[in-house]
């Protein structure tokens, strides 16, 4: 349902749900790169850092995670 309404642009929904997604799995990587990746998006680049270092801490191998966390740097 996450990215469901991600890609609907239904932001706070889709926050819900990623944050759902990671509490019933807190190593669930996937959630955290995409909801990384929405909140990129959203300018929330505080939550986006979180997001890709708690990725990041699980997969050291993550091209995209890295590149999310160089966008945040860059805006």
């Amino acid at each position: 349902k996450a990215n469901i309404y991600n890609s609907m642009g239904k932001y706070k929904d889709a926050e819900f749900f990623y944050g759902l997604c990671i509490s019933v799995d807190n190593n669930y990587m996937e959630a955290y790169k995409k909801r990384g990746l929405m909140l990129l998006n959203m300018h929330e680049y505080d939550g986006a850092i979180e997001c890709f270092d708690k990725y990041l801490s699980i997969d050291r191998k993550s091209k995209e995670c890295y590149f999310g966390k160089a966008e945040v740097y860059y805006a």
